[in-house]
């Protein structure tokens, strides 16, 4: 399985650019590569921006950078192009705003997926009407997904779909984002 990391957003909320604070001996971004390499995805492709391309320092035959030159365009034209840059098959799409998710909870929760019953095409954690992250797709949501527009990424998609999708209460880690300076004070005191 491939796996789609989405690492180009502005962090205007911080006034600093969130993905390379320092987490763990790490900046965030490199957590989160690490952990999803560690949790044994095929591929892994890291869409990335200005601030961010060339930052993760983790070197790894199965990563491979995408830098998106208009993010700008919303989460939305960074799963495009990560969609673009994968190939067949099934894949995982995450944020690089999560480096609580620990290669552990990708890998079983990417597992999980691969057991689903046959109905389902997709694995999305959700809670108290929010969707969280790592969510996992069939080859179907590739084109799907590609149509979405804006910053909210595939939500509206998920939404248009909700039938095929099997809904997971997930780990409190896929719901800690980092988006402000309190969040991430949060999140370093939970890394302990």
């Amino acid at each position: 399985m491939k796996a789609i990391i989405l690492a180009a957003g502005f962090s205007r909320r911080m006034k600093a650019q969130k993905l390379l604070l320092p987490f763990g001996g790490r900046t965030a971004l490199g957590a989160v590569v690490y952990n999803v390499l560690d949790a044994g995805f095929d591929e892994v492709v890291l869409v990335t921006s200005t601030e961010t391309s060339g930052r993760c320092c983790v070197r790894d035959a199965r990563l491979r950078e995408a830098l998106n030159t208009a993010p700008e365009r919303g989460q939305s034209s960074s799963l495009a192009l990560g969609l673009s840059e994968t190939g067949e098959g099934d894949f995982c799409v995450t944020l690089a705003d999560l480096p609580l998710v620990t290669a552990e909870e990708y890998a079983r929760y990417r597992d999980l997926f691969l057991v689903r019953g046959e109905r389902f095409t997709a694995m999305a954690p959700r809670r108290g009407g929010r969707f969280g992250h790592p969510s996992f797709f069939a080859p179907v949501w590739r084109e799907r997904l590609a149509g979405a527009t804006g910053d909210k990424g595939g939500r509206d998609v998920l939404g248009r779909y909700r039938e095929e999708i099997l809904l997971v209460a997930g780990e409190d880690s896929f719901f800690a984002d980092m988006d402000t300076p309190e969040q991430y004070g949060q999140i370093m005191n939970k890394r302990v």
